[in-house]
């Protein structure tokens, strides 16, 4: 994880134009500071960030790209809620393909910091002692990643609509500040890694209109693998290993 504290000085902004759908990428231009300076967001990083969001990159780390992406970063975002982080979580999910779980959360005042938690990629599964039911998948989803995030939400406007007196000088633009560890041990876009995946809740939705077109657990499924043939034809067999759209019958019984 990254030990960051975060202590940025007065600096300005400068606009930079988007990939189309992305939003916003902003970069400090001002005065460089030990955690905020001039960071331009890689194509490759911009790919997998949900779209619809303003951006303000403050350092990129570690970048490389081989097979599979690998950064860390901090990344303040336009974001003021827990509800508003929960999307953005949801919509990160489907963009890079991730999945990620509660690692810590951590108490909240509402004084200074309205949310904050701190979150893990579930191929580190931490299996407790003495688990036998689960060993067999956890053995084989589990590589220990290291791959993992802290949010934190600021307090950046007070009742009266008064601005926070914070010495943050990304409020009120930027309450968010995103710190992620983006260095994943295993492929991510590989049917191995992509079976483990959670089932979406727009493919849960299908399924329940399925169900209540009276059709089965397994029908259901094999109507869905029906139609992931027809919208993707050569891609088929990598959108059916991914149990984020395409379910397996287990989850389907429930």
């Amino acid at each position: 994880m990254m030990d960051v504290d975060f202590e940025p000085e007065d600096s300005d902004f400068e606009d930079e134009p988007a990939p189309k759908g992305i939003g916003i990428v902003q970069r400090c231009t001002g005065k460089s500071t030990r955690l905020c300076g001039d960071e331009e967001i890689p194509a490759v990083v911009q790919s997998i960030l949900p779209e619809g969001y303003t951006y303000h990159a403050c350092r990129i780390d570690n970048f490389s790209q081989n097979d599979e992406v690998s950064f860390s970063a901090i990344i303040r975002l336009n974001l003021r809620s827990h509800q508003d982080f929960n999307k953005w979580l949801e919509n990160f999910q489907e963009s890079s393909s991730t999945t990620w779980r509660v690692k810590r959360t951590f108490p909240s005042t509402g004084l200074k910091v309205v949310f904050k938690k701190a979150y893990r990629c579930h191929h580190n599964t931490r299996p407790g002692k003495g688990s036998t039911n689960a060993g067999r998948r956890v053995a084989s989803k589990n590589t220990n990643c290291s791959a993992d995030m802290i949010v934190s939400i600021k307090k950046a406007v007070y009742e009266g609509r008064t601005l926070s007196r914070s010495k943050d000088t990304h409020l009120p633009q930027y309450p968010a500040e995103l710190l992620l560890n983006y260095r994943h041990n295993h492929q991510i876009t590989c049917a191995d890694a992509l079976k483990f995946r959670d089932v979406s809740e727009e493919t849960k939705e299908v399924l329940i209109s399925l169900f209540k077109r009276k059709y089965g657990p397994t029908q259901a499924v094999e109507m869905i693998k029906y139609d992931l043939q027809l919208r993707h034809g050569a891609n088929y067999h990598m959108k059916a290993a991914d149990r984020a759209v395409c379910p397996d019958v287990q989850f389907a019984h429930r």
